[in-house]
């Protein structure tokens, strides 16, 4: 018997591959939500500096 088995020989070829692909799609949703949080911050700070300078306009 092997004195050192990885988990890719453990599983097989074809299963080590699909862990592979699901961890890089992971990644990518989470690059994907990362950008969309920034987004979303983004215009949030915009609309208060608009509210910002229209109380300022009225005051």
């Amino acid at each position: 018997m092997k004195d050192a088995w990885n988990l890719k020989d453990q599983i097989g070829e074809e299963k080590a591959k699909k862990l592979i692909d699901m961890k890089k799609q992971i990644e990518e949703e989470k690059e994907k939500l990362k950008k969309l949080e920034l987004e979303r911050k983004r215009k949030e700070e915009q609309k208060r500096e608009k509210q910002k300078s229209f109380a300022e306009l009225l005051a």
